[in-house]
């Protein structure tokens, strides 16, 4: 019975076996597939189990059902260690949702990063356009008290010369005239 039941065994790997090597030669295969091998290989699993006689049912004693419990235990236990790729799948969506979001998020902080840094550089260059504004008149404002500074002193250099000229032309009167003073 031990060498019928390691029999079944090496025949439910074999079926695994056949699944994953159809699986790899294959390319990567549907879900649906999957299901519908590991159903296959499961309902040939249970055939082999079943088709043990009463005679070879256990050394131990046991009664055939006690067997076909352990082996169906044996085979849960196997089983719930298979990869539930409905679980995975659900997984990488809410993974996969989750990076979109933080996307989404990164590209709204560049635009809004942009969009400061664009408020930023129209700022600078309407100071840089008043500074110039503001030199460039002050350098007219400059030229220009330059120009009546000049201009007065040019006035008032004739103005000197004018009351020099009024100085002589009286002194000139007072002495021609006998009024010089003594």
């Amino acid at each position: 019975m031990l060498k019928k039941r390691n029999t079944l065994r090496d025949d439910f790997k074999s079926a695994l076996c056949v699944i994953n090597r159809d699986e790899t030669s294959s390319g990567i295969i549907s879900d649906e597939e999957i299901d519908k091998q590991e159903l296959e290989a499961h309902y040939g699993f249970m055939a082999k189990i079943q088709e043990v006689s009463p005679e070879e049912s256990s050394s131990t004693g046991q009664p055939l059902e006690q067997n076909k419990q352990n082996e169906f235990e044996k085979y849960k236990a196997f089983n719930d260690r298979t990869i539930d790729y409905d679980i995975l799948q659900t997984k990488l969506n809410e993974t996969l949702g989750l990076l979109a979001g933080k996307d989404i998020d990164i590209k709204e902080g560049l635009k809004t990063k942009a969009y400061e840094i664009s408020v930023v550089n129209q700022k600078h260059d309407e100071l840089v356009k008043k500074s110039l504004l503001t030199k460039s008149q002050f350098e007219g404002q400059l030229k220009e008290k330059s120009k009546v500074i000049s201009d007065l002193k040019v006035k008032e250099g004739r103005d000197i010369d004018k009351m020099i000229e009024i100085d002589k032309q009286i002194k000139f009167v007072d002495n021609t005239s006998g009024l010089a003073p003594p």
